[in-house]
């Protein structure tokens, strides 16, 4: 008789073997798949200890691709990105590598924590990097480097106690290290305590004088802001010696230079500047200053002529160059080049001011007195186009308005000598008597805030006799 459990009880144990089969065969295929992506990592491994950082992250991104979950693989492949200049794909990679390890032990979460703050960084994400260096010190709290790293954060979100705080703690764990004075010394130039960043960097030097060009940088900087130019000029030498095409180095020296009064050496470190970064409009506007101070009008012209080739679009350029021909007495370049700048920035008093004196040298007196107005008008406190408006009132007879102007500046800056001296001129002019307190006094003022008394009293005198001249000419007829 035909029993249908049997029958049934049959079909179970068949189902069952092809279930243990495939559930075999699956474990076989892992296992075999887990081989392969281990050989593979293993060569990408190698790939990447010989610097092939693009072959090596092919080699892991075909072992991912067998098995996605490799914590050795995505940090691999991470810190390959990472030194390709990649961090946001490296970042990713050091996510996941930490999402999926539940068993790390602390030296490799540490590694870990580190290498996704360094990815940070190159994001420009400091917070977040402080955030995994805290993590590396609770699992490492006596490594000097890891504090030295989060000081380094702190600073750049200007956080200037709590990165002075950290490299504190590195020095203290070990004060042998020559970046941790160096980084230190950062910090205290940030705060603007030039002296203790002297000598944390002097420190860094004697531990280590092979330190990179920028702590010899950095010193010279901090010795120039205290005026010991001297030393800041030795110390930025040595910077160039380590960095001999660093146009930074380069400019900062002719900057250094220049303020000592040394402007031949000043030129030439601009000219090396120069050399260096052909195309910086900056160093062109720079050097051709220096050439001013050092009264070679000609060169600094070609100068300001080459920036503007290069930068065409900058009033300042057009102002530096007007002055060089206000200064050689070439009044209508001097007058186009001030226009043009005004064009650039038409409520700017001082271009006004400068045009205003180049139209004056046109004897163009009607439009300087425009352009004075006009600078008045954009600075009501600018006290040079009051006292200039005066001069040509004075020039024009209009007497009245230039006593005003002249008061005026007297008004807003009581320490303006060029008003007392002009007005006592102005008064003379006007017929008062030169012994008169209304003029001593003025004069007596001009004086004491650096005018010479003498040449005063002497041009107070000749006005007077020109005076009594015109009169005594005028009853003979």
């Amino acid at each position: 008789m035909f029993h249908p459990n049997i029958k049934y009880k049959t079909l179970f144990i068949l189902l069952l073997t092809l279930i243990l089969l495939n559930c075999n065969n699956n474990q076989t295929e892992k296992i075999e798949n887990t081989a392969d992506s281990t050989e593979i990592t293993n060569l990408a491994l190698d790939l990447k200890s010989q610097g092939l950082f693009n072959e090596s992250i092919e080699k892991l991104n075909e072992s991912l691709q067998v098995n996605p979950n490799q914590p050795k693989a995505l940090q691999a492949r991470g810190e390959s990105l990472l030194l390709l200049g990649k961090p946001q794909e490296a970042l990713n990679d050091f996510n996941k590598t930490i999402e999926i390890s539940t068993s790390l032990d602390n030296q490799k979460k540490l590694e870990l924590y580190q290498l996704r703050a360094q990815a940070y960084i190159y994001l420009g994400e400091n917070r977040k990097a402080i955030e995994d260096f805290t993590e590396a010190i609770k699992l490492d709290s006596n490594n000097a480097n890891l504090y030295s790293k989060r000081g380094k954060s702190y600073l750049e979100v200007i956080e200037l106690r709590l990165s002075l705080k950290d490299y504190d703690q590195a020095i203290k764990i070990d004060p042998s290290k020559a970046e941790y004075y160096a980084g230190r010394g950062d910090v205290f130039t940030k705060k603007g305590d030039y002296r203790m960043a002297i000598e944390d960097y002097g420190m860094a030097l004697q531990l280590d004088p092979k330190q990179s060009a920028d702590v010899y940088y950095n010193r010279g900087s901090a010795f120039a802001q205290i005026g010991q130019m001297n030393d800041a000029v030795k110390h930025l030498t040595a910077a160039l010696r380590l960095d001999p095409d660093n146009a930074k180095l380069q400019t900062y020296l002719a900057v250094t230079l220049g303020e000592m009064g040394n402007y031949s050496k000043s030129i030439e470190a601009f000219t090396e500047a120069i050399r260096t970064d052909p195309k910086n409009a900056e160093l062109y506007t720079d050097r051709g200053n220096t050439y001013v101070f050092s009264g070679r009008y000609s060169e600094a012209i070609n100068d300001f002529d080459m920036a503007i080739s290069l930068i065409d679009n900058r009033p300042e350029l057009y102002a530096d160059r007007g002055l060089v021909h206000l200064l050689l007495e070439n009044y209508a370049n001097a007058e186009s080049d001030f226009s043009n700048a005004l064009a650039l920035s038409p409520q700017n008093h001082i271009y006004y001011t400068r045009r205003g004196n180049a139209r004056t040298g046109l004897k163009d007196y009607q439009a300087a007195i425009e352009d004075y107005s006009l600078a008045i008008h954009y600075n009501p406190d600018f006290v040079q186009a009051y006292n200039n408006r005066g001069l040509l009132y004075r020039n024009i007879n209009r007497f009245d308005l230039a006593l005003d102007d002249f008061s005026q500046s007297i008004k807003i800056n009581p320490d303006y000598p060029y008003a007392y001296a002009n007005r006592a001129l102005l008064n003379t002019l006007r017929g008062k008597d030169p012994t008169s307190l209304l003029i001593t006094q003025d004069i007596k003022r001009a004086g004491a805030l650096g005018l010479d008394i003498s040449q005063l009293t002497t041009a107070v005198q000749k006005i007077k006799n020109d005076l009594e001249t015109t009169n005594q000419t005028s009853t003979i007829k």
